[in-house]
């Protein structure tokens, strides 16, 4: 009886990087379109994708067969010095001399998983594999049988199995000693794999599997290897070798593609009949193999559990651990009473609270988490001198975390939320963000893996996927359109967003293209639409390339290679084969503990400058005197007020600046409001302009909402009625909608549907609309406010942030701010260590602006990084800020008290002293005070590394002098170009200087028309005519519209400022270090070239 349908087994997704071009939704679909009810995925080597197939398959009530397509190398494990042998050889003919010919070639095998345990028994081998890395991971029989049980399904693979190598080469009394074999160790669990294709060998095999069922009974199972889910995408998979090997189409024709077989997608049960019939397959056999896939399906049941124990346990026995957590909190709750920062007056709330949060904790069993988190801190971080920042994310709602010193901020003093951090009436584990001091977090790690063992840590995985943006510039490339055309076409694309339809984005592209008359984008764009459209979207979410995750680290309770998350290697390290973020949240369903630590360079800054503050003043615990203060210190406020934040995290914005001189904040919530208020939704929601309107009448406003509901101005008060915080809305949701705290975070979350359409409102969106607005129509809200409350909540929600953030980074600026009020010399020189040479420009100007001394860059007054000189009430410069100097020169030369060139000469040639340090050292006038000539003596340097053996360094160095005395030292020009070049901004002087004193010269009627950078620092609107010097010019992109734009950076002797163009054309005959002149006007927002003017370079 012909089948109706069958199902699909062995094939490849995206996961099977470079070769699998099937994305996982694409598998459920085509497989649903076949009339199947079950699909199998065996990925190449890895397992990286079968947590989200199973999740896929089960969301779409499609059954999952998990499996892996496994790469078996006997000799790499029995003889791997042949093995290596093999695979180096440079010819045949080397190993035909020897008289002995090695297969070194790797034989694929097929297993699939009845159950769980089949699963971790295939992540075991898979692991095992890239354990075993050469080109590929590597497994052999042995591990095969010893690995994988009755919990297993094996069938004899595709061609390039050892079974199917031996049938094709005549072997066939070995080949059937092997099926024996494997039939002897899986019994019914063991089949004979048929597939349809037009390659003679596979019509061997299939006739020969024929006979061997006939013999013995085993079933054989038909497998389609598919590649890719529809006929017509064997195109994408070629084109992906192609970009994969940086080939153009025309230089590796689909002709010389190694792929012959072109049709490895999932196919109807029509086509499959057809095939059979045209290679020679009878309808018996046909059938009985079709047979075969349900009865393999039939055997699998898997079902995975949501947050297994995988867990890192801290002690061996959970008592131990919660004895120690207690004694733990016992100890730091008694020093942070003793130190002030938990209030006598209020012992008795801050002990419930901690009651409350300590039995939740209990419950779901996170104590190990937060041991580790203290541990990693307590014993490792502060330990070595490390430091944090405030705190990060949800985290600092935690009284726990505030107890046990893991966070900074109070929650009960700042009316922070424990559940927005961790909802009890969730499942998800708790996920506590890390911010520490670069420097240390480098070495996080390293702490982990010798605390857990190494075997039980590693960094977890990020896998870059084909955006739109990518796709079209990979098409261009290997199709060689227009370079400049596709440039500029991507260039409007939105970067944030990658998983978009490529359509979407050309319509955006033309629209930008039409109002800015680019009639050859508008024709490109039409001429290669469809393939941008058509070829492109089958690209779009397919795995571009597997990289480390930013800051994630995964420790599990065993040895990775037995655990049951899969890994993969890269660059020789073993990472995760699946990944945490953005809406992917694999490591922690999978039941593992999973760390983010992020490197702040705040936290750096802030923990040199207390440590050299405590050096020198000998004051302690200057960071813990800040955090009990009131944070109300005006000085600090005054330098926010003033807009001198550019150095400070996440306030240094032009727009952050702008709207702090707006907002003018006068404490602690005004920052974190300040901070939460510069976000996207807040911002689309016309948030920024209503707080303004706000503050300037809170009275006003405090009425409005009086008249809505009573307890509303309570909520949102502190930030002049707008819900900027999620945990407002937590709190309008719990105080009139009648939810708990736990469930208020939950709807949060449901609120964000109000704006989307109606299909992605589901069930609980419509339950808990309807129990807030009956609640709060009892509450007190009449119908109509309702409806307005919901639309505020809905907008506010979409990308608010929670203040718990907000706050920890509000702190966090406030002691950078303290700090740099305080001990400037000690903060500046800090700052300047952890600056890029861009930032370092910024930051030096400043520095001057507040009268602080840098010494100049000159031999005996520099040291190896910034540091404060107290002699010369002064900060000396750090060599290793000058490009291309090495480490050992750069000791080398601060350490020594040579007085003469002679004497410099020898330093140079004793310590073999590089020409790569020589050069910028002359051609920044670092030895002037030894020799005034810095053109001659860099000549001199060079030429006496040269010295012959008998030759005296007085005789070399004289005798080049003699020869080269004509030579003439650096012009001012050149002098301002090689600090460019090395330092990558102006230091000892400024060619602004130059340039203004020549227009003082020779046009002093001019100066009352123009305006430089520091002229403008205070003026708040209008129209003026700026002059500067360009530092950089920076591509920049509108978010929303995609529009592309540029900011200048222009700067006179002592300030800098950013300066917006839209016009391409503006910028094409100016670049870095022209002085410049030309029309702009000040917003709000900054300042914008002026339509009207043309940027006129002076000369």
């Amino acid at each position: 009886m012909k089948h109706k349908t069958y199902i699909p087994l062995h094939g490849h997704s995206t996961y099977s990087q470079g070769d699998g071009v099937t994305r996982i939704h694409d598998i459920i679909n085509r497989t649903k379109e076949i009339g199947a009810n079950a699909v199998a995925l065996t990925e190449h080597g890895n397992m990286s994708s079968f947590y989200k197939f199973y999740k896929e398959c089960i969301a779409h009530d499609i059954k999952p067969i998990i499996g892996c397509e496994l790469y078996v190398n006997d000799l790499y494990f029995d003889d791997n010095e042949r093995f290596l042998k093999a695979k180096r050889k440079k010819s045949k003919s080397e190993l035909e001399e020897e008289n002995d010919k090695i297969d070194a070639s790797n034989n694929h095998l097929l297993a699939y998983s009845k159950n769980y345990k089949g699963i971790k028994n295939l992540i075991y081998l898979s692991n095992m594999g890239f354990e075993n890395f050469y080109r590929k991971p590597l497994v052999s029989t042995e591990m095969v049988f010893n690995l994988l049980d009755d919990n297993n399904i094996v069938t004899t693979g595709c061609l390039q199995s050892k079974f199917n190598h031996l049938i094709v080469d005549g072997k066939e009394i070995e080949a059937l000693q092997l099926i024996k074999r494997f039939k002897d160790k899986f019994g019914k669990d063991f089949y004979l794999e048929i597939m349809l294709n037009q390659l003679k060998e596979q019509k061997i095999v299939n006739d020969f599997y024929k006979k061997v069922y006939q013999k013995t009974g085993i079933k054989p199972v038909l497998a389609i290897d598919y590649h890719y889910a529809y006929k017509d995408d064997w195109f994408i998979q070629y084109l992906l070798y192609v970009i994969k090997g940086r080939r153009t189409v025309e230089n590796y024709p689909e002709s010389e593609w190694f792929y012959t077989v072109r049709d490895l997608y999932i196919k109807s049960v029509d086509k499959i009949y057809t095939l059979a019939e045209k290679y020679g397959i009878d309808k018996e056999f046909l059938e009985t193999s079709i047979e075969s896939t349900f009865e393999i399906a039939e055997k699998i049941n898997i079902e995975l559990p949501l947050y297994p124990n995988n867990f890192p346990r801290f002690n061996d026995e959970t008592s131990k651990s919660k004895k120690q957590f207690l004694e733990k909190l016992k100890i730091k709750w008694k020093e942070k009473v003793d130190n002030g920062l938990i209030p006598n007056d209020k012992i008795d709330e801050y002990s419930k609270r901690l009651k409350y949060e300590m039995d939740i904790i209990v419950e779901k069993d996170f104590i190990d988490y937060f041991l580790i988190l203290d541990d990693l801190l307590n014993n490792f971080v502060y330990k070595v001198g490390g430091a944090t920042g405030a705190g990060r994310g949800s985290a600092s709602g935690s009284l726990v975390l505030f107890v046990l010193d893991i966070t900074k901020i109070d929650p009960i003093r700042h009316n922070l939320i424990f559940e927005r951090f961790l909802n009890p009436a969730r499942v998800d584990p708790a996920d506590v963000d890390l911010d520490i001091d670069s420097v240390t977090q480098k070495k996080v790690e390293d702490y982990l893996k010798e605390k857990f063992g190494k075997e039980k840590v590693c960094h977890i995985a990020n896998f870059g996927k084909f955006g739109a943006k990518t796709t079209i510039k990979d098409l261009c490339r290997i199709f060689e359109l227009d370079f400049v055309l596709s440039n500029r076409l991507t260039s409007y694309f939105n970067d944030e967003k990658t998983i978009v339809k490529i359509e979407g984005e050309l319509k955006k592209a033309e629209t930008i293209a039409k109002k800015k008359n680019e009639y050859d984008l508008l024709d490109f764009i039409d001429k290669n639409r469809e393939l941008f459209v058509n070829i492109g979207n089958r690209f779009i979410g397919m795995v571009r390339q597997t990289g480390r995750h930013a800051s994630g680290i995964l420790v599990s309770n065993k040895n990775l290679n037995r655990s049951e998350v899969p890994v993969l290697k890269l660059k020789g390290e073993i990472i995760t084969g699946v990944q945490e973020g953005g809406d992917e949240r694999e490591i922690a369903e999978l039941g593992y503990c999973k760390l983010d630590i992020l490197g702040l360079k705040t936290a750096s800054v802030i923990n040199d400058t207390i440590k050299k503050i405590e050096k020198k003043y000998k004051i302690y615990d200057i960071e813990e005197k800040i955090l009990k203060s009131s944070l109300d210190d005006n000085k600090v406020y005054d330098e926010f007020k003033q807009g001198n934040c550019r150095d400070i995290f996440q306030f240094g914005s032009d727009n952050m600046i702008n709207l702090i001189k707006m907002v003018q904040p006068e404490n602690i919530v005004d920052l974190s409001s300040i901070n939460a208020l510069f976000r996207p939704a807040v911002i689309q929601a016309g948030g920024i302009g209503t707080y303004l309107k706000n503050r300037e009448n809170p009275q006003k406003a405090k009425l409005k909402l009086d008249k809505v509901h009573p307890d509303l101005w309570d909520i949102v008060g502190e930030s002049f009625g707008v819900p900027i915080f999620q945990e407002q809305i937590m709190f309008i949701l719990q105080k009139i909608g009648g939810f708990s705290l736990a469930e208020a975070d939950k709807n949060r979350k449901v609120l964000k549907l109000l704006h989307k359409g109606n299909q992605e409102k589901n069930e609980d969106f419509y339950k808990m609309m309807n129990k807030f607005k009956s609640q709060a129509i009892k509450n007190g809200v009449s119908e109509k406010n309702v409806v307005w409350l919901l639309k505020i909540l809905g907008k506010y929600s979409e990308y608010s942030f929670n203040k718990s953030h907000s706050l920890s980074y509000a702190v966090n600026a406030y002691i950078s701010m303290w700090l740099k009020v305080y001990y400037s010399k000690e903060y500046f020189s800090s700052l300047f260590n952890h600056s890029t040479s861009s930032e370092l420009s910024w930051h030096i100007k400043q520095a001057k602006q507040q009268q602080i001394k840098v010494n100049p860059f000159r031999f005996k007054k520099t040291s190896n990084k910034f540091e404060v000189d107290y002699d010369s009430d002064a900060i000396t410069f750090g060599l290793n800020k000058v490009k291309g100097m090495q480490t050992k020169d750069i000791e080398i030369i601060n350490q020594s008290t040579i007085d003469n060139v002679y004497e410099l000469v020898q330093l140079i040639i004793d310590n073999k002293i590089s020409k790569r340090t020589i050069e910028p050292l002359c051609r920044l006038q670092y030895f002037s005070e030894l020799f005034e000539n810095s053109k001659l003596l860099e000549l001199v340097l060079l030429g006496s590394k040269k010295k012959k053996v008998k030759e005296s360094i007085k005789e070399k160095v004289d005798s080049l002098l003699t020869e080269s005395q004509s030579i003439e030292d650096w012009t001012k020009q050149e002098l301002f170009q090689f600090e460019k070049k090395y330092f990558e901004f102006y230091f000892e002087d400024h060619p602004f200087t130059v340039k203004y004193e020549k227009i003082k010269n020779e046009s002093p009627y001019l100066l009352n028309q123009i305006n430089s950078p520091k002229q403008l620092q205070d003026k708040e609107k209008g129209a003026f005519i700026l002059c500067g010097v360009i530092s950089d010019i920076i591509l920049k992109k509108a978010k929303k519209t995609g529009r592309e734009y540029y900011k200048l950076i222009i700067e006179d002797d002592e300030k800098q400022i950013y300066v917006t163009v839209f016009n391409s054309k503006d910028i094409v005959d100016i670049k870095d270090g022209d002085f410049v002149v030309f029309k702009t006007s000040k917003n709000k927002f900054g300042f914008v070239k002026s339509k009207d003017s043309n940027i006129q370079k002076y000369v």
